[in-house]
């Protein structure tokens, strides 16, 4: 089984996606926070199970994602039809492959702030 330390600390690309709805940096790092104890304490698909039925994981613009390092998607609190398929060559409008360049950003052990253009 997978760690969860394996999979992108991202865990939670709490992703911030702009405009006026969207929560402050604050909010989505202490909603990443929340998402990695969560990772922590229970395991990847039991923390999975609990993201990808939303609720608290998913705010007005800023949501819980779980990829593994080559791309797997394990959880996604705001679009579960992509739980379970593999996002790593997946580009933005922008032509950015957003997860990639962030499984690299952790890999090199700093942090990501993805900004998403839909």
């Amino acid at each position: 089984m997978k760690s969860w330390k394996n999979v992108v600390a991202s865990v939670a690309l709490a992703a911030l996606a702009g405009g006026a709805a969207a929560e402050s940096l604050a909010e989505a790092q202490a909603l990443l926070a929340q998402a990695q104890a969560e990772l922590a304490a229970k395991g990847i698909p039991a923390a999975a199970e609990a993201f990808n039925a939303g609720g608290k994981w998913r705010g007005k613009s800023a949501y819980v994602v779980v990829v593994d390092f080559s791309g797997h998607m394990y959880a996604h609190s705001d679009n579960v039809k992509i739980v379970g398929k593999n996002m790593l060559e997946v580009k933005d409008a922008a032509g950015n492959q957003f997860i990639k360049q962030t499984i690299q950003t952790v890999k090199d052990g700093k942090e990501s702030l993805v900004d998403l253009r839909w």
